[in-house]
């Protein structure tokens, strides 16, 4: 008796790993995909609950950005009577020395860096995003991506055209200070240039 028994269970176990093994294996065509998905949903249970929008909490209202008000500009009074300092007497004269330069020179050639290192990250983004947007299927999730893609498209545009504007910055500061008859080392990195 033990035998047969045994026999059963081996049978059962062979054919509910068959059943499985065919069940796993993807669809061969759309209406076995159907049939597969009609059983999945006969055994799964029923819901039994439903959420409506009373469900969920209410969401707080934001407050309204301030308003500021409108400046009121004196009738009959032209701008240099209000403003009677002019703009020639408002300019501080800088000492143009060593340290003067050479901070001008480190803060341009800073801010190039910085600009340099965020493009190229944008360029890594939107290398990133083209190959996200070409490997989707889901319009959506597409169109999202398209989306922001574009931005920072537009992003990496802007940071090239500021990389431009350092570099052309940090020429502008060489003539400058060739033209004052400011010394090379004045603008190079480092300490002063008094000891060499």
């Amino acid at each position: 008796m033990e035998g047969g028994v045994n026999v059963s269970i081996l049978v059962i176990v062979a054919l509910m790993q068959a059943f499985l093994a065919a069940w796993n294996a993807p669809p061969a065509s759309l209406g076995e995909l159907a049939l597969r998905e009609a059983v999945r949903r006969a055994a799964t249970p029923a819901s039994t609950r439903v959420l409506t929008a009373e469900d969920l909490s209410p969401v707080p209202e934001r407050p309204l950005p301030p308003v500021l008000p409108p400046v009121v500009m004196p009738v009959g009074r032209s701008d240099q009577t209000i403003n009677p300092v002019a703009p020639a007497e408002k300019v501080e004269t800088v000492e143009k020395n060593e340290t003067w330069w050479r901070a001008r020179m480190v803060k341009a050639r800073a801010d190039l860096e910085r600009d340099r290192v965020i493009m190229a990250a944008l360029e890594t983004r939107v290398n990133g995003l083209t190959r996200d947007v070409a490997s989707r299927d889901a319009p959506g999730q597409r169109a999202a991506l398209v989306a922001e893609r574009e931005r920072t498209l537009a992003d990496l545009k802007r940071m090239r055209k500021q990389v431009t504007e350092g570099v052309t910055a940090i020429s502008d500061i060489e003539d400058e200070a060739r033209r004052e008859g400011v010394p090379p080392g004045w603008l190079r990195g480092g300490g002063s240039q008094a000891g060499l």
